[in-house]
């Protein structure tokens, strides 16, 4: 499916499969608007050397909305198992969503670049893997937003078990939870690069660093995160 500065509504009711190519990104768009609600976008592979986005590729400041979806076993070689966001002005609203055993290099599920934003809500992270950083999430610049999510299980071979931040990445993270995600050398739940998020009200329960690096959070380069009434346990 291909869409190019266009606004596409498309809706599945009762909840059903939609997008399950086989052969990624299942969707890409390119500017104008894009609403996705209760689709199922699975089992989708961005499988060239350059290719992001298993499931979504969104590009050229499109806005993407996207409410009540799954994305599960969703791949790519590169960036974002499930989604890349990519291009100045390119926006994403994520809304009581599954990601879910979703595979990549950068960013398990989602792969958020320099001048993009992604505004997650009610959206649960389970058993996402990043090859090297962001077992669920890599974000590099700032703007983006997660308020209660629930990461869980998540793994970085790098760094960030659950969500790398880099570049002045200074996301917004409120009322989520964080548990038993693992990186192997730092940041087992939350990896910072030159970036300062904001946690609020969050809970890290039992997330590890096989180095012993931050096992809940590791910050690098100047980094100053803002923690806030957050739980550290296990």
């Amino acid at each position: 499916f291909f869409n190019d500065t266009a606004t596409t509504e498309i809706y599945t009711f009762p909840y059903t499969t939609l997008f399950r190519s086989g052969d990624g990104p299942a969707i890409t768009v390119s500017g104008g608007e894009l609403l996705l609600i209760n689709t199922a976008l699975l089992d989708n592979v961005a499988s060239e050397s350059k290719a992001g986005g298993g499931a979504i590729l969104a590009s050229g400041g499109v806005s993407l909305v996207v409410q009540g979806s799954e994305f599960s076993r969703n791949s790519s070689l590169t960036f974002g198992g499930a989604i890349v966001l990519t291009d100045s002005g390119t926006t994403a609203q994520i809304t009581d969503c599954l990601f879910g055993e979703n595979e990549s290099f950068y960013g398990g599920a989602i792969y958020v670049s320099d001048a993009t934003t992604c505004m997650v809500d009610l959206v649960e992270f389970t058993n996402n893997t990043a090859a090297v950083d962001g077992g669920a999430v890599s974000i590099t610049g700032d703007g983006s937003s997660f308020t209660s999510c629930c990461f869980r299980g998540n793994v970085a071979g790098n760094v960030g078990g659950a969500i790398d931040n880099r570049i002045g990445a200074d996301t917004l993270l409120s009322e989520s939870i964080f548990a038993n995600n693992t990186a192997v050398y730092e940041g087992g739940a939350l990896y910072n690069n030159s970036s300062s998020p904001y946690v609020y009200t969050c809970t890290f329960a039992s997330n590890s660093s096989s180095e012993e690096n931050g096992g809940g959070i590791h910050n690098d380069n100047a980094s100053m995160p803002s923690i806030e009434a957050t739980l550290f346990c296990g």
